[in-house]
């Protein structure tokens, strides 16, 4: 299986731009949308979003989110008044750590070959096929109190490819 992911703080606003975003919390973002239509009907994106990512290859989303997280830390009291600001005047608008993933995904990452590993009683563990590096994920301690002091959702998307129907 091949696996693709990556990883995003981002805040969202149907008002508050993301240049306006950017200047409240002097962080530029790796990514930003503009709303489209001043008609709900038709409002391709919907809301102005900033976002900080990570799409490095190889890392957990564990630490894609320490990554981005290593960038926005810093402006914590920052962000915590601009979303809270958002939510009084934007109701729907406000912020989010994003986790996306993609399975048999023809871009993604392989799977590692096995591999044992010795314990220091001697025993060894095999790593058998289907238990792919990037599969499993935590958030710690401090990226949960980061989310609630900022008022943060949590957000994961999981997509499979049909092309390989046989797996995941």
């Amino acid at each position: 299986m091949r696996v693709r992911q990556y990883v995003y703080f981002g805040i969202s606003s149907a008002f508050t731009t993301a240049a306006q975003m950017t200047a409240r919390l002097g962080i530029e973002p790796d990514h930003f949308l503009v709303r489209a239509s001043r008609t709900p009907e038709m409002d391709i994106p919907r809301s102005h979003q900033w976002r900080v990512e990570c799409r490095e290859p190889g890392l957990t989303v564990d630490g894609q989110t320490a990554k981005v997280l290593s960038r926005v830390l810093p402006q914590e009291q920052r962000i915590a008044e601009l979303v809270s600001d958002i939510r009084e005047e934007d109701p729907p608008g406000g912020a989010r750590l994003q986790v996306v993933r993609y399975f048999n995904d023809e871009d993604g990452e392989d799977e590692t070959s096995r591999e044992t590993l010795r314990l220091d009683d001697g025993k060894e563990l095999e790593k058998l096929t289907g238990q792919h590096q990037l599969l499993g994920w935590h958030l710690s301690q401090d990226v949960l109190a980061f989310l609630r002091v900022v008022g943060a959702d949590v957000d994961v998307d999981e997509y499979s490819s049909r092309t390989n129907p046989g797996q995941f």
